[in-house]
């Protein structure tokens, strides 16, 4: 049986699970052993409204979830800390996020476990799915135009500030010479055009959204680290993976096949998007797709690490092989 996505049936789970579905009790019920003989266990899984977690949308879809003995159930997830704070809480089972948080959390002896990538650094050929902005009219043309200006951030001292930092290096500028400030993705483009922020650094399906209401690429964020690094990705606690590594297993199983069945069939990307971000089909036909991953680029992870700490992002040193021991 193949589960069809609705937006109205999107809504439906995130306002069950936020009412406080999908506790700890949800790690431990059901009997499903995998495959669709049997009682599915039920999981909730928190995502931000950005193309990078399309694959998961995708493969409930497919039925690719259910095929491993999984009932998936969404819950929002806005930034990074409040994400891992729900996974960690036992609110969420799993979760996709940006890497340098879940980073930060190891380091502060914070148990995450890295499963699968979401989105992956794009190659020479792949388009850039994650831009920093601005309108046509700052006079900002290069990241050299950027010193004193204000760039907006989902969140500080995660991916989009630690992508905008070096490539404002990378491009000749200082990093430490722009003020960069919280606005939520889907805010973004409207923060722009009211002259709110200078710039935003701008992620799928917003990035379409401001490039059609006028603004113009300055850099290319998602190119600032080697083809290949996760910039996104899914994960869980360690204490499930230890408690529980059935589960855990289904679950990176089924997001496996999902990202690679998203990776090969963009229009099922495409399709699903509007479903859970809002966007229009239209905007949603024209964005740039993010590369998926399905398999975890380690030395791609300390790249990241390194230029974490060269921007002063880590207190400590993370545990890299804790974070990735269950990784694909």
């Amino acid at each position: 049986m193949r589960r069809t996505v609705s937006a109205a049936a999107l809504a439906l789970s995130a306002s069950v699970v936020l009412a406080g579905c999908g506790s700890d009790d949800a790690a431990t019920s059901g009997s499903g052993t995998g495959g669709t003989g049997g009682e599915l266990r039920s999981i909730t899984v928190a995502t931000a409204p950005i193309a990078d977690y399309a694959p998961l949308y995708v493969g409930v879809e497919q039925g690719f979830f259910e095929d491993h003995g999984l009932s998936v159930e969404f819950a929002s997830g806005r930034v990074g800390t409040e994400t891992i704070t729900s996974v960690l809480s036992g609110t969420n089972e799993f979760a996709g996020v940006a890497v340098p948080p879940l980073l930060v959390a190891q380091s502060r002896g914070l148990a995450v476990s890295l499963l699968t990538p979401a989105g992956v650094a794009p190659g020479p050929d792949d388009a850039s799915g994650a831009r920093l902005l601005a309108t046509a009219a700052s006079g900002i043309d290069s990241v050299d135009d950027l010193a004193g200006k204000t760039i907006a951030v989902n969140a500080l001292q995660a991916q989009a500030e630690l992508q905008a930092r070096l490539a404002i290096e990378s491009g000749g500028g200082d990093p430490e010479s722009v003020q960069f400030v919280e606005v939520p993705f889907p805010e973004m483009p409207s923060a722009l055009e009211r002259g709110d922020v200078d710039a935003i650094t701008a992620v799928e399906p917003f990035l379409s959204t401001a490039l059609g209401a006028g603004a113009v690429p300055v850099a290319d964020l998602d190119r600032a680290v080697p083809q290949g690094t996760p910039s996104t990705a899914f994960f869980t606690s360690a204490q499930l993976a230890q408690s529980d590594p059935e589960l855990v297993e289904q679950f990176k199983a089924a997001m496996i096949e999902s990202l690679e069945f998203a990776a090969a069939n963009p229009d099922a990307v495409r399709a699903i998007v509007p479903e859970y971000s809002e966007v229009t089909p239209e905007i949603a036909a024209q964005m740039a797709l993010p590369v998926y991953g399905s398999t975890v680029d380690r030395s791609g992870v300390e790249s990241v690490v390194e230029a974490m700490q060269k921007f002063g992002f880590l207190d400590a040193e993370p545990d890299i092989d804790a974070m990735l021991q269950n990784a694909a």
